[in-house]
C-alpha cells in the first residue's frame, strides 16, 4: 500500500533548517516533507496538496513566505500557513494573518514552539475537513431535490474566509496582551479587519438561512395554484420591510384569474427570495413592481425595479447570485423557467394550469 501524501510541507531556502524541522515532526509522529524554493513548493503542492505549510518569511528573492502562501491558496484555499520569521515587528504579523497565516514562530525557533503551532494547525485542518464533510452530506441530501453539491461547498468556503479573518485577528490581540512586549499592534487596523470579517460572515449566514428556508423540499408536490392570492400574501409579508426602508410594493392585479401547475411551496419561496433580494438593493423611494403577464396560453411573473439602468445587471447578479443559483435549480425541479433581463428585473415563466 503506498504511503499517504505528507500533511505538512516545510519551505525554507536553508536546507539544513528545513530538514531539521522535517525530522522533528517525523519524530513527533507527523508526516512532513521539505523543499528549499518557491518553485519546488508550487510543484509539491500540485502533486501532494498538503494541509499545512510552514514557510520561512524570507524564503528567497522575488517572493516572501506570505506571498507564497497567497499564491498556493489560489488553488488550495484551505491550506493553513505557519510563518517562521526573525522579524520582531507586528506589521509582519498583521500582514501574515490577513493573508491566512494561522500562527507564526519566531526564529531561532524552539522545538516545542514548532510542535505547538503544528498541533494547532492540524486541529484546524481536521475541523475544516469535518465541516467540509458535513457540507458534502448536506449536498448529497439536497441533490435529491436538484440542489448541487458544489453550490453548498462553495457557500461553506465563503463562510470560512471571513471567519478565519475574525479568529486570526482575535488570536493576534490575545498574543499581544499576553506577551506585553514589542511594539504595540495597530488596534485600529485589527478592529477594522474584525468588523469587516463579521459583516461578511453575517451576510453569508443570511444567505445560508435563505438557502435552508428555500431549499427545504418537503410538501413540494405540484398542484393547481392560483397565482394572485399567492402574490397578495407575498406583498403583505414584505410590506413591513419595504415600509422601514422607504420603499413601495406595487402589485398589478391581472384582469383574469391566472393559474399554474407547479409546487405552491416552491413558487412562493422562489418569488419571496427574489422580491426580498430586490428590496435589499433598492434605494429609498424605489418601487418594487410585481406583475402577472399572459401571452396566449403562456403566463409569467415579472419582478422589477422600474427606472433601473441597464448597467445594473452586473449589480443584480452580484447582489443575489446565490438566489439565482438556487432558483435555477428549483425551476428545473418544478418545471418553471427563469430569465433575468437587463436592469433589476426577473421573469419567471409558469407552466400551464394543467399538466400535459
Amino acid at each position: 500500500m503506498p504511503n499517504a501524501a505528507p500533511r505538512i510541507l516545510i519551505v525554507d531556502d536553508h536546507s539544513d533548517l528545513a530538514d531539521s524541522v522535517c525530522e522533528l515532526l517525523a519524530l513527533a509522529g507527523h508526516s512532513a516533507a521539505a523543499v528549499y524554493s518557491t518553485e519546488a513548493a508550487v510543484g509539491h503542492c500540485s502533486r501532494c496538496r498538503p494541509e499545512v505549510a510552514i514557510l520561512d518569511y524570507r524564503i528567497g528573492a522575488g517572493m516572501n513566505g506570505v506571498e507564497l502562501l497567497c499564491a498556493l491558496r489560489q488553488t488550495m484555499p484551505d491550506l493553513i500557513g505557519i510563518l517562521m520569521t526573525s522579524d520582531q515587528d507586528y506589521d509582519t504579523a498583521i500582514s501574515s494573518l490577513r493573508a491566512g497565516v494561522l500562527d507564526y514562530v519566531r526564529k531561532p525557533a524552539e522545538p516545542e514552539d514548532i510542535l505547538a503551532a503544528v498541533e494547532k494547525a492540524l486541529a484546524r485542518a481536521d475541523d475544516l475537513s469535518r465541516k467540509g464533510e458535513e457540507l458534502r452530506k448536506l449536498g448529497e441530501e439536497a441533490e435529491a431535490a436538484a440542489l448541487s453539491r458544489s453550490f453548498l461547498l462553495s457557500l461553506g468556503a465563503e463562510i470560512r474566509e471571513p471567519l478565519s479573518l475574525i479568529m486570526g485577528n482575535a488570536e493576534l490581540l490575545a498574543a499581544s496582551v499576553k506577551s506585553g512586549s514589542g511594539a504595540a499592534p495597530d488596534f485600529s487596523a485589527i478592529a477594522t479587519d474584525i468588523r469587516s470579517g463579521a459583516t461578511a460572515l453575517l451576510d453569508r449566514v443570511s444567505l445560508a438561512n435563505d438557502l435552508c428556508r428555500s431549499g427545504s423540499f418537503d410538501d413540494g408536490e405540484s398542484e393547481r395554484v392560483a397565482v394572485l392570492p399567492l402574490l397578495r400574501d407575498l406583498a403583505r409579508k414584505l410590506a413591513p420591510k419595504a415600509l422601514a426602508a422607504g420603499l413601495r410594493i406595487d402589485l398589478a392585479d391581472p384582469e383574469v384569474a391566472i393559474y399554474t401547475w407547479t409546487s405552491k411551496l416552491h413558487l412562493r419561496r422562489m418569488v419571496h427570495l427574489f422580491a426580498d433580494s430586490l428590496l435589499s438593493i433598492a434605494g429609498p423611494g424605489s418601487v418594487l413592481r410585481i406583475a402577472v403577464e399572459t401571452e396566449g396560453c403562456r403566463s409569467s411573473l415579472r419582478l422589477s425595479l422600474p427606472g433601473s439602468a441597464e448597467s445594473s445587471q452586473t449589480e443584480l447578479a452580484s447582489s443575489f447570485g446565490v438566489a439565482l443559483a438556487l432558483a435555477h435549480r428549483l425551476a428545473i425541479a418544478t418545471s418553471l423557467r427563469l430569465d433575468h433581463a437587463m436592469g433589476h428585473e426577473l421573469r419567471l415563466f409558469l407552466p400551464a394550469a394543467e399538466p400535459s
